[in-house]
C-alpha cells in the first residue's frame, strides 16, 4: 500500500462533501478535521469524486474510527452513503427479476467503488453466499484493522440496499469473521436480520 504525500489533496463533489459532514455530525467530530486528515477538498465543479483510493479510505477509516463519540464509523458511513449516488446501479437492481439475477450487479460493482473490492458468490439450491473482502495484501497491521471496517460499511450498504429495492431479507445472516461492535448487532435487529461474529 503506498503511502499519501501530505501535500496530497483530492478533490471531493459537493454530493460527497455533504454526506461525510452529515456522517462527522452523527459521530460526534468535526468534518474539516476529517477531510484534512484524509487528504481532500469538496469542489462545487467536480463531479467524479466517488471512487476513492484504498489508501485515502484507510485515512478516513482512521480519522473516524478514532474521533466517533456518538455513533459507530463504519454504520454511519454505510447509513449515509449507501449506493444511491450509481443510478445505474439502482437501474439494474429494481430491473432484475429476482436475487440471482440481482446479484450479477457484485461482478462489476468494484469498478464503481474500489478496485479492492472482493465479492465471491457460491451457489446451492438451499442459499446463495456472498463473501466481502477487501484485498489488501501489502496492508500493515494497523490498516488491517481499518480495512475491516470498509468491508464492515459494505456489507451494511448491500443490506441496506436490499431490503430499500424490496429484495427478500428475512434469512439473510452477516458472518463476520471478526468480533463487531456491539451497534451492528442493533442494526442487524432493525434490519431483521441476523448478524453473527467470531469473538
Amino acid at each position: 500500500m503506498t503511502l499519501l504525500s501530505d501535500n496530497a489533496v483530492q478533490s471531493i463533489s459537493m454530493h460527497s462533501f455533504l454526506r461525510f459532514s452529515e456522517v462527522a455530525q452523527r459521530c460526534g467530530f468535526e468534518v474539516e478535521g476529517l477531510l484534512t486528515h484524509a487528504g481532500l477538498k469538496p469542489d462545487v465543479q467536480y463531479r467524479n469524486s466517488e471512487r476513492l483510493p484504498l489508501q485515502r479510505l484507510t485515512r478516513i477509516f482512521e480519522h473516524g474510527m478514532a474521533n466517533s463519540k456518538l455513533h459507530w464509523f463504519p454504520l454511519a458511513l454505510a447509513e449515509s452513503f449507501s449506493f444511491d449516488f450509481f443510478p445505474e446501479v439502482e437501474t439494474f437492481l429494481a430491473t432484475s427479476s429476482n436475487l440471482k439475477e440481482a446479484s450479477k450487479l457484485l461482478h462489476w460493482l468494484p469498478h464503481l467503488i474500489l478496485p479492492e473490492l472482493v465479492f465471491d458468490i457460491t451457489q446451492s439450491d438451499q442459499r446463495l453466499e456472498l463473501k466481502v473482502r477487501v484485498d489488501h495484501a501489502a496492508a500493515s497491521e494497523q490498516e488491517t484493522a481499518l480495512i475491516k471496517g470498509i468491508e464492515e460499511s459494505i456489507v451494511c450498504c448491500v443490506a441496506m440496499f436490499m431490503k430499500k429495492l424490496k429484495l427478500p431479507i428475512e434469512d439473510v445472516v452477516l458472518h463476520f469473521e471478526h468480533s463487531t461492535h456491539p451497534l451492528l448487532a442493533q442494526f442487524g435487529q432493525k434490519m431483521g436480520i441476523h448478524i453473527k461474529s467470531e469473538t
